[in-house]
């Protein structure tokens, strides 16, 4: 495991000139959890980010920025499935409460 002194972040993965490489784990301070592909320190690739109060994102990275098609799942059963660009949602999308409800963004 390795320890990021400045910002306090736990990082288990490979280094590659001493910057997060390919695959890895990197623990937020509040606990929120990025599991899986890293380019020269950028989160890159399709990927998990699990919040510390249970929701997670699952999708593509793009330096550090959640990109393309993905969706986010709220810890009350709340979801979101469609595009994001530049860590906002953008275009289609369908917002999803339990099993009875479906709103879709065109």
């Amino acid at each position: 495991m390795h320890y990021l002194k400045k910002s306090g972040y736990k990082y288990k993965g490979e280094l590659k000139n001493n910057k997060f490489y390919r695959k890895g784990k990197l623990i937020y301070n509040n606990k929120n959890i990025y599991e899986d592909s890293f380019v020269d320190w950028y989160k890159s690739g399709k990927d998990k980010l699990v919040f510390s109060d249970g929701a997670y994102y699952e999708g593509h990275f793009d330096k550090n920025s959640i990109c393309g098609k993905s969706k986010f799942n709220y810890k009350d059963e709340k979801n979101y499935k469609g595009i994001w660009k530049n860590n906002i949602m953008d275009g289609k999308r369908i917002f999803i409460w339990g099993s009875n409800f479906k709103y879709n963004v065109e």
